[in-house]
């Protein structure tokens, strides 16, 4: 938590690019944007994102899960 991630979509030539959902990433329309994970607000532990890419006459899709683990907890001895 509070790290940023790549996200590594196969990048074509002539395609376009789609990522959803857009929060927390530098840029939804190229192939690998870099995610905040600092912006995700949520205390949500596995975030899916997809990818569609587009030539024009076809499009595919995937997806990627990001397992966010919580920053740990600071523990003083007393």
């Amino acid at each position: 938590s509070g790290d940023s991630v790549q996200l590594n979509g196969a990048a074509q030539p002539g395609y376009t690019y789609a990522w959803y959902p857009e929060s927390g990433l530098s840029s939804s329309t190229i192939p690998n944007p870099m995610l905040s994970l600092g912006s995700l607000h949520d205390y949500v532990e596995v975030y899916t994102y997809f990818l569609t890419g587009n030539d024009g006459y076809c499009a595919s899709r995937d997806s990627v899960e990001i397992n966010v683990a919580p920053p740990p907890e600071a523990f003083f001895a007393i």
